[in-house]
């Protein structure tokens, strides 16, 4: 699905290609990927503390708390809303 902010980034995109020498357009693009990088990084960590704070809230469990976190945030796009909805799990 295309939606209104990738067809914006693919403009802004060709518009600087045209613009920018190559070696200035491989610099920004560089920069830009940096950026994108840092704040999925960033995202993650929020995640981790926000299983942690759950965790914290419920000593019991937190080990089990961990646990379900690391499987709902390593989980593929495609098990989301499917995986352990199994017969064999109900």
């Amino acid at each position: 699905m295309i939606d209104d902010t990738t067809c914006e980034q693919e403009a802004l995109r060709t518009r600087l290609q045209a613009e920018l020498s190559p070696e200035h357009f491989n610099l920004a693009w560089k920069y830009a990927d940096k950026r994108a990088v840092a704040a999925q990084d960033r995202a993650l960590d929020r995640e981790w503390e926000l299983i942690d704070e759950l965790g914290r809230h419920l000593p019991g469990l937190h080990p089990a708390v961990r646990v379900l976190g690391r499987h709902v945030i390593e989980q593929r796009i495609d098990e989301r809303g499917v995986c352990c909805t199994s017969k064999d799990w109900v």
